[in-house]
């Protein structure tokens, strides 16, 4: 499993740099165009749609954001607010997770709709936890599906901490494209 997820970050990782490299020397003035996308969003309303992303299954991937936030002055200060608004949004996943797991009928929905995230929370527990928030797998859906079979909620907090490696990382990538 850790290996099949390794190989897609990579492919997908691979596919995307090519993808930048394609259209920065296909479309003139590429870099300024995304430039000029991300400037259009109020600061206050981006923060809160990518809180409300990341709460709710990671609708919009973060990547989007992480170059959002390259456009600051104080870049590495808004991609750790960015970093710590997901890591929030991941305990407020468990914690919905967690008061789902007390409605019989939610709970059997939320069991067939995420059915392949609660096995891997019961049977590999943390690992899933840490790998989901270093790669791009659904991070929100594993913090619920962990608040829904009751994981530690200690061991989540301690764990979601390598969520901020991710942003850091892939930030690297990212601003070194725009």
């Amino acid at each position: 499993m850790a290996w099949k997820a390794l190989l897609r970050l990579l492919i997908v990782g691979g596919a995307l740099v090519l993808l930048f490299f394609i259209l920065q020397n296909t479309i003139n003035d590429f870099t300024e165009t995304i430039k000029g996308f991300i400037n259009q969003w109020e600061p206050r309303f981006v923060l809160i749609l990518f809180l409300i992303s990341e709460t709710l299954f990671g609708l919009i991937p973060p990547d989007f954001f992480i170059a959002w936030s390259h456009q600051f002055t104080h870049d590495i200060a808004m991609l750790s607010l960015l970093a710590l608004i997901s890591y929030v949004g991941g305990i407020l996943s468990y914690l919905i997770g967690y008061h789902i797991g007390n409605y019989p009928k939610v709970q059997a929905f939320f069991m067939k709709k995420f059915a392949s995230h609660m096995h891997k929370v019961y049977q590999l527990g943390g690992f899933v936890i840490v790998f989901s928030a270093l790669l791009p797998l659904p991070y929100s859906a594993v913090c619920m599906a962990a608040g829904a079979v009751k994981y530690s909620f200690k061991r989540l907090l301690l764990l979601g901490l390598t969520r901020f490696l991710r942003f850091y990382g892939y930030a690297v990538l990212v601003y070194a494209l725009i």
